[in-house]
């Protein structure tokens, strides 16, 4: 049952009691069947075994009613006619009869009836015989001694054929009553079969159905509306039974969103609170670095001054000391010591003047590095920048998503 779908239980299910229902017709039509055969053997077979019967048990009185006439008076053409006419019918009764008995009985009862019907037939054309000759009182006698006895012999006859059919009917009732309380019984026990079958179906898919969800249909819609409107406070109802249902993972998964959206709500409030520093963060590392941008580039300009002064008054200087060693020169040789004490100015000036041009490859070095210093102030400062935008854009997401956890009941 587990491996059929939903959709193959409900149609299994649904089919049982058509299926039953089908079952029971047919065994209805099968009783039917049976009563029809049981009335065709009455109508065919039993019933029209009683009209020959009545047909020689009426020509027999009849044709002793027209003797009883032709003793009156002789010549009562009627009577004779009737008797002929009579005896006609009753020949053709048992012309019609005899196949009818079909069992050793009803042949030997036939027998006797043929029997005693030659004998009354003997003795009444004797009679006839006597009326036509004038022999009333002979007539009157033969009627009394041999036609009276044989017809109550045919009567006895026919009635033993009467009692006999009756016998058939009332088997051939006995039998439609068996069949009739046989069917009812049946019909009511696979009744209570088909009751009994369709509520074990109607229980049988009923908890396929609702054992895999765990409740009722109605109810599972309920909380997965309330579970997707937000409302993760709703109370998911459980049954002893439903282990492994829907109910069960909605109820699981209702504790997991709790936790989730606790533990989202927590850290939406910690990154809020990361933006909110990274922001103030940022804004002071923008203000500090505009400051040491603008403290640099006056330290540089500063710089710049100082070394253009330097390497102005190094520039005079070595004039002034060239202007000397001409004077010097053109003092002449006698002052030995003072052109010495030049030479060794002139080399301290020398010394000097490579000095400040050291200096002042010193000081366009330091001033190239000062520039890089200052670009790379500037690169620092629009990362900054940036880094501030990010932490604004990160605190505004931060706001959407306590939000959006915000439509959470929890």
């Amino acid at each position: 049952m587990k491996q059929l779908t939903t959709a193959q239980r409900i149609v299994i299910g649904f089919a049982i009691a058509p299926l039953a229902l089908v079952g029971l017709v047919f065994y209805a039509l099968h009783d039917l069947a049976t009563l029809k055969q049981q009335s065709a053997q009455i109508v065919q077979q039993d019933w029209p075994k009683i009209a020959p019967i009545m047909v020689i048990a009426t020509g027999v009185r009849d044709n002793g009613r027209n003797t009883r006439d032709l003793l009156i008076d002789a010549d009562n053409q009627a009577a004779q006619a009737s008797i002929g006419s009579t005896r006609q019918r009753i020949t053709e009764a048992f012309a019609t009869l005899e196949p009818l008995l079909d069992t050793a009985e009803g042949q030997a009862a036939y027998a006797t009836l043929k029997t005693h019907r030659e004998t009354y037939v003997a003795a009444f054309t004797q009679v006839q015989a006597l009326i036509k000759q004038g022999a009333r009182e002979q007539g009157l006698a033969q009627l009394k001694q041999q036609v009276m006895p044989a017809e109550l012999a045919v009567f006895k006859s026919l009635d033993a054929l009467m009692a006999m059919q009756g016998r058939v009917f009332a088997e051939r009732e006995q039998a439609a009553q068996l069949l009739y309380d046989d069917a009812r019984r049946t019909m009511l026990g696979l009744l209570l079969l088909c009751v009994a079958l369709v509520v074990t179906a109607a229980v049988i898919v009923t908890r396929s159905v609702i054992r895999p969800l765990g409740g009722e249909p109605d109810e599972a819609a309920r909380v997965l509306s309330h579970i997707a409107q937000g409302d993760l406070t709703i109370e998911v109802p459980l049954c002893n039974s439903a282990e492994g249902s829907v109910m069960r993972n909605l109820h699981q998964m209702q504790q997991n969103l709790n936790q989730m959206v606790r533990q989202i709500a927590a850290s939406v409030d910690g990154v809020a609170s990361s933006s909110e520093e990274l922001s103030a963060v940022s804004s002071q590392t923008s203000s500090s670095l505009q400051s040491q941008g603008q403290e640099i580039e006056q330290m540089i300009g500063n710089i710049r001054q100082d070394t253009e002064h330097a390497v102005a008054a190094m520039h005079s200087s070595s004039e002034r000391v060239q202007a000397t060693l001409g004077v010097a020169q053109r003092s002449g040789e006698a002052l030995d010591e003072i052109t010495r004490s030049i030479s060794q100015i002139n080399e301290r000036n020398m010394m000097i003047a490579s000095a400040t041009e050291e200096q002042a490859l010193v000081a366009r070095e330091v001033d190239r590095n000062l520039v890089g210093i200052r670009t790379l102030s500037q690169q620092v400062l629009q990362g900054a920048l940036h880094t501030e935008t990010a932490g604004h854009d990160l605190a505004g997401m931060a706001g959407a998503l306590h939000q959006t956890v915000a439509r959470f009941k929890v």
